[in-house]
């Protein structure tokens, strides 16, 4: 994941439905975020979220490990 995937990244996380789970939609500013941080946990842990692609090149969604607080626990 990389600046350039923010435009896709950002119309992700900005659909209500597809982070229905999550407390709230993000914004474009959170969208960008959200690729730092993915970037950090690559940095600092050697994975993170992964851009999801057809054969084409059409942009699915993003996928892959990360730490998260889950009920308050890691």
């Amino acid at each position: 994941m990389a600046p350039t995937d923010f435009e896709a990244m950002a119309g992700l996380l900005g659909d209500p439905e597809v982070v229905r789970l999550y407390p709230a939609p993000k914004n474009r500013e959170e969208a960008a975020a959200w690729i730092a941080w993915n970037q950090r946990n690559y940095a600092e842990h050697g994975y993170g979220l992964w851009v999801i692609e057809t054969h084409g090149g059409e942009f699915v969604g993003d996928c892959g490990l990360t730490w998260q607080a889950v009920n308050g626990m890691c």
